[in-house]
C-alpha cells in the first residue's frame, strides 16, 4: 500500500490506570464472620474463602463428600451455574482444615441435619449448587455495609490468606502450594501483598544498619 498513512493525527486512547488489589485482613476478615453471624450460609462462604483461599467458582462447586481426612480436596469449578473442572490442573488439590474452619463447618452442618453428601450449597434444585453472588447481595453486602466494612471481591480472600501467611513469614513456595498456583511468580506478584506495617519495618531496619555501619567507620577513622 502506498501514499499517507490514513491513521495520522490519531491518538490512542490511554489505558485505565491499573488500581491495586485488596487483600483483607485478618482484622477484616473476623469483622466479616461477626457481621455476617446471623447467616449460616454466608457465615460458612466466607470462612471458607478466608480459611481455605477458594475461588468462588470453587467454593461454589464444594461438596460433602469433599471433607475427607480433615482436608477439603478442591475437585471442581462452578462458573455461570455450569460445573466443570478447576482453573489449571494444579488447582486441583487438597487444603487442610484448620479449627476456625472446622468450627464453622461443623456448625453448618448440623444446621443441615448433618449430611454426609451433596452441595455443600445447595439452591433451590438441590441437583445444582448456590450462585455466591447471590448470596454476597442478599445477605453478605446488606450485613457488611451495616457494619461499615468495605467489600472488595472474593479474590480479596485468596490474597488475604497469601498475605496473611506472608506475615507469619512463611516462605513463599510453601503459600503457592496453599493457594495450588503452577508457577511462583504468581503468587508472588499477585497474591502476596506487603502490608504498610511491613514497609515501614523494613526501612527501620535498613535504618539501623545504616546507622550501625556509619557509626562502625567513624569508630575505625578514630582508630587511625
Amino acid at each position: 500500500m502506498t501514499g499517507a498513512n490514513p491513521a495520522q493525527g490519531v491518538k490512542l486512547p490511554k489505558a485505565r490506570a491499573s488500581q491495586e488489589t485488596v487483600a483483607y485482613t485478618l482484622t477484616t476478615i473476623q469483622a466479616m464472620m461477626k457481621a455476617v453471624k446471623d447467616h449460616p450460609v454466608a457465615l460458612t462462604a466466607i470462612a471458607l474463602a478466608a480459611w481455605a483461599g477458594v475461588s468462588r467458582s470453587e467454593l461454589e462447586g464444594i461438596r460433602w463428600e469433599d471433607l475427607q481426612d480433615a482436608q477439603l480436596h478442591v475437585r471442581r469449578g462452578v462458573v455461570e451455574g455450569r460445573i466443570g473442572d478447576t482453573k489449571t490442573t494444579f488447582r486441583r488439590g487438597a487444603i487442610p482444615i484448620i479449627a476456625p474452619l472446622k468450627k464453622v463447618l461443623d456448625g453448618y452442618r448440623r444446621g443441615k441435619g448433618s449430611p454426609v453428601k451433596g452441595w455443600i450449597f445447595p439452591s433451590r434444585n438441590p441437583e445444582k449448587p448456590m450462585r455466591m453472588n447471590n448470596v454476597l447481595r442478599r445477605h453478605i453486602a446488606p450485613s457488611l455495609e451495616e457494619a461499615g466494612i468495605d467489600w472488595s471481591g472474593w479474590h480479596a480472600f485468596r490474597r488475604g490468606l497469601a498475605t496473611n501467611l506472608a506475615d507469619l513469614d512463611i516462605k513463599d513456595d510453601v503459600i503457592q502450594r496453599v493457594l495450588r498456583h503452577g508457577q511462583l511468580p504468581t503468587t508472588q506478584r499477585h497474591y502476596r501483598k506487603t502490608r504498610d506495617v511491613k514497609v515501614v519495618e523494613a526501612m527501620k531496619k535498613l535504618e539501623g544498619k545504616v546507622a550501625t555501619e556509619a557509626a562502625a567507620r567513624r569508630a575505625d577513622r578514630k582508630m587511625v
